[in-house]
């Protein structure tokens, strides 16, 4: 390719963050989009040293590895939010509430949440203690004290069970390994130095 070293630089550093962002969105994991919008490329020049930085929310790391089983249970604030972006039905009563959860939570580790605007319709089979079943369509959650109730037991079994990471880092960031990333830095370099000695 041809343009400056910071050319080259910007457009690989916004290829490895779309990458990023690519496998985040094909393992389900954008409930709120807080991570997918928090992966940043910024170009960085110190004393003539050129540069860029990727960086997203701390919590990305987390995403990256998991979570270990057996670990203090996560705070529920982001718990909560998800739940509010999702729309889980509450059916009522601890029981179900409890049901629920050992559907949901998994969902919630493997695969993250759909976006806000989806039009998808998910129906849940709710099994209460007394071994009945209820299904029904996804809807709003009616209270907050429902949603503190089943974000902290999903919290709870997030911290016995833990959850399976999802690397959305290594493979993006082969691409500066590469060949052609190589040759074109070079390439660039020799075309700054003729123009500063030109």
């Amino acid at each position: 390719m041809t343009g400056s070293l910071r050319d080259v630089f910007r457009y690989y550093s916004e290829m490895v963050v779309e990458n990023m962002r690519e496998i985040l969105v094909s393992n389900r994991k954008f409930a709120t989009g807080n991570l997918i919008n928090s992966i940043q490329a910024r170009f960085q020049k110190s004393n003539n040293v050129q540069g860029f930085t990727i960086s997203m929310a701390n919590y990305g790391s987390v995403v990256k590895v998991g979570r270990g089983a057996g670990k203090k249970q996560p705070p529920t604030d982001a718990i909560e939010a998800w739940l509010r972006v999702k729309k889980i039905p509450v059916v009522g009563g601890k029981g179900r509430v409890e049901s629920m959860v050992k559907r949901t939570s998994p969902t919630i580790a493997r695969k993250g949440a759909r976006p806000e605007n989806s039009s998808s319709i998910v129906s849940y089979n709710i099994k209460t203690r007394r071994g009945t079943t209820t299904t029904r369509q996804q809807k709003n959650i009616k209270t907050d004290s429902q949603i503190r109730s089943i974000a902290f037991v999903i919290a709870r079994k997030i911290g016995r069970d833990g959850t399976k990471g999802v690397d959305f880092i290594t493979q993006p960031m082969k691409i500066l390994q590469s060949e052609q990333f190589k040759k074109d830095v070079a390439g660039a370099v020799i075309r700054d130095i003729k123009i500063i000695f030109k």
